[in-house]
């Protein structure tokens, strides 16, 4: 394994996932499907199933290996599962700049359902903006 360095990235969600995660590991949020993350300390490469969800890091840096393939992704990144799939997770932390995110799921179905209705849709008219619509 090939260590890496927590960076002192933020974003504005840092502070509002800092006050739901008080504690390390997984913490469920009032709304179905969210879970915010605080993790102290670094964690090794370790095997990890994704479900579909999005993935939003408000403080440090993760790096998921999937087969060849790695990538980091942190406050900086968003990343979108849309099938679960099992990789290998590290994360970079340290207790004074602990890791900090959150998961919110994906209902497939539900996004299905959405994607057929919008299709179903008629195209929408399109005009040069600042334009209007012509008038009878």
């Amino acid at each position: 394994m090939t260590a890496f360095a927590a960076r002192p990235e933020r974003n504005l969600l840092a502070p509002a996932i800092a006050r739901l995660a008080p504690g390390e590991g997984a913490t469920p949020t009032r709304h179905p499907g969210i879970q915010v993350y605080r993790v102290s300390e670094p964690m090794v490469r370790t095997p990890t199933l994704y479900p579909p969800c999005v993935i939003l890091v408000g403080q440090g840096e993760k790096r998921a290996h999937l087969a060849e393939d790695s990538f980091a992704y942190d406050a900086r990144s968003v990343v979108v599962i849309t099938s679960p799939i099992p990789m290998q997770c590290e994360i970079a932390a340290q207790p004074d700049a602990p890791s900090l995110s959150c998961t919110v799921s994906l209902d497939l179905a539900l996004l299905g359902e959405i994607a057929a209705a919008l299709s179903a849709l008629p195209p929408a008219e399109t005009r040069p903006r600042g334009t209007s619509p012509p008038t009878s």
